[in-house]
Parts: structure tokens; sequence; C-alpha cells
């Protein structure tokens, strides 16, 4: 009979569910994810993501009327199903825990808003909405996990992250192009280093994770 501290997971259990508990301040959102154990070296996560983020609205012609750009910010409401695999290269260890590599894609839908800089109607800004919008993203990273008293597991992670969001063919020109003055900040929730495919952005992502071993 095989050891237990030599089976495949934590103390021979498979599964974990996670969450980031400050996803809520960082993105108004949620992140959720159930993990399982594929062997010493290799664990298969599902992901949902949710988010509620604003974004600074760079329209060129406001600023050049007001010298800065409008208070008021650009809306992404995000929601994503993804899926991810780590893979743990120290051999010595019985279970997937330290130090690992992973990659994640997402894809989901979101409800955008944003405004429209009207010079004709005396420079005002007219709010508009754009629903039904495809959204996607890929990241490639680091992390480490940690388990306490054999129950409680800790994990972070950092990782480049590329965002796409697809601009409907119902949407205006002037909504496309003030759409686009925030999208390439899309993605990544740390920083972004500017546009990714067109209409997203490219940037750092973090995630701080805590959870508990199910089964």
């Amino acid at each position: 009979m095989q050891a237990q501290g030599s089976i495949p997971g934590y103390q021979g259990k498979r599964f974990l569910v996670k969450v980031d508990p400050i996803s809520p301040l960082y993105q108004k959102g949620v992140f959720v994810g159930l993990d399982y154990v594929v062997g010493r070296h290799l664990v298969f996560s599902v992901i949902y993501n949710a988010s509620n983020r604003e974004y600074i609205q760079r329209l060129s012609s406001y600023k050049q009327n007001f010298g800065r750009f409008p208070e008021e910010k650009g809306i992404i409401n995000d929601k994503q199903i993804g899926i991810e695999v780590q893979f743990y290269p120290n051999k010595s260890m019985p279970a997937p825990k330290g130090y690992f590599i992973f990659a994640n894609y997402f894809q989901g839908f979101a409800l955008a808003s944003g405004h429209i800089y009207d010079t004709p109607s005396g420079g005002q800004l007219i709010e508009y909405q754009l629903d039904n919008l495809r959204t996607s993203s890929i990241s490639l990273g680091i992390g480490n996990k940690s388990i306490f008293k054999n129950t409680i597991i800790f994990e972070f992670d950092f990782a480049i992250t590329g965002g796409n969001i697809k601009i409907p063919s119902t949407a205006s020109s002037e909504q496309s192009i003030s759409f686009q003055s925030f999208t390439d900040q899309y993605g990544p929730n740390l920083y972004s280093f500017g546009e990714f495919l067109d209409n997203g952005g490219i940037g750092m992502s973090f995630h701080l994770k805590v959870g508990t071993l199910l089964f």
C-alpha cells in the first residue's frame, strides 16, 4: 500500500477551493477557483472572475478644451470563466506546493459604459452603453503556494497578462473612438504597459488567494 505522504495531493486530498479576498477592493468583484491535483507537479483549475472596474477616458478633444481628461470614468463590468494550469518543478515535494509556473486563459462577456464629447451640442458629455461584449485574457506567470495545518491554503502569484475586448459592430464611430480611449488599460489588474491586440491592454497582474482543502 502506498504511504499517505506519497499520494499525489495534499494528504490524499485532490480538490481545493480558493478565493482572492482583496478582489472586492481592487476590481470591485470576485475571483474564486476550484483546483484539482493531477499529480505531484501539476494542478488544473477552473476559475470565475468578475470585475466592475473604472478607467480614465483619454478623450483628446475634451482635454484640448479643458486641459484635462473628464472626471467621469469609463466602466467595464466583466464576467469571465477561465482555466489554469500550474506546474511545480520541485521534485522533492510529495505534493504540489511551493514555487510554481502557471498559465491561464479566460473568456467572458462584459457591459461597458463611457462618454462621447459632443462639441456641436455645446461641449456636453453624453453617456452611452455597450452590452454583450466578448472579452478574453491570457496570463503567464509565477507564484507560490503554502499549506497550513494540512487544511488552509495561502497562494499568491504575479503574471504578465494580455486582455482583449471586442467592440460590437452596432457601436457608432463616436462610441468606438471613445471606448478605445480606455480599452488599452483592460486586462491586467496591477499595471498596464499599453495596447494589446487592438482593443485591450498588456501589463502585470497579481492575485492573493486563500482557501481550504475539500476532499
